[in-house]
């Protein structure tokens, strides 16, 4: 899918010219974005076609700027929260890092099937597995797999709506959005059914 990537000062040319695609089809989408557009946000001489030399194509330079945000993605997924708040207030904070992903999944990525399923697995469905794995060990009684999607679902909802209408869902602030979700993760916990 991607292509190998160059050695030397070649690397930093493509890492800007990754990273400015990643704003650029957040910005405009994929069709809305010229090559000209990404040449001009890395610091290129626009039109010139130097993004050639590192990418066979603008549909390459989505891939490479997909792969980079979900190496970012797993980066930011390494800490251990030590409470149900800490782990609610890094989910927000890891979407808040992927807000130009979340814009690219939501205009564009139903065109390219092969990179939205890693973007849905790794960002979607791997913290619910998780969840509901840690859910169903605590106690069998409870629906795992129902209520991570609930859990996840929410604070994932809310940083979508933030991403797509530019404000929060009913006017709520994070922290009282973190209360709310770790109040009802806590009560699934002590009442399962």
């Amino acid at each position: 899918m991607l292509e190998e990537a160059p050695t030397g000062g070649e690397t930093d040319t493509r890492s800007r010219i990754v990273v400015a695609a990643l704003k650029c089809f957040s910005r405009r989408g994929f069709a809305g974005t010229s090559l000209a557009d990404i040449e001009s946000e890395a610091g290129l001489s626009p039109g010139a076609g130097s993004t050639y030399r590192h990418f066979a194509s603008k549909l390459a330079m989505l891939e490479a700027a997909v792969d980079d945000a979900l190496t970012r993605a797993d980066e930011l997924v390494v800490a251990q929260p030590q409470s149900l708040d800490e782990a609610g207030r890094l989910s927000l904070d890891s979407m808040d890092q992927l807000e130009d992903l979340t814009r690219i999944v939501l205009r564009d990525l139903d065109q390219f099937p092969d990179l939205l399923m890693p973007v849905v697995d790794r960002l979607l469905e791997g913290p619910i597995r998780t969840v509901a794995t840690s859910l169903s060990a605590a106690d069998p009684d409870i629906d795992g797999d129902a209520m991570a999607t609930v859990l996840i679902g929410s604070l994932v909802n809310f940083k979508v709506i933030e991403a797509i209408a530019g404000k929060r869902p009913g006017a709520v602030d994070e922290d009282r959005l973190l209360a709310a979700w770790t109040h009802l993760y806590r009560l699934a916990l002590e009442n399962p059914t």
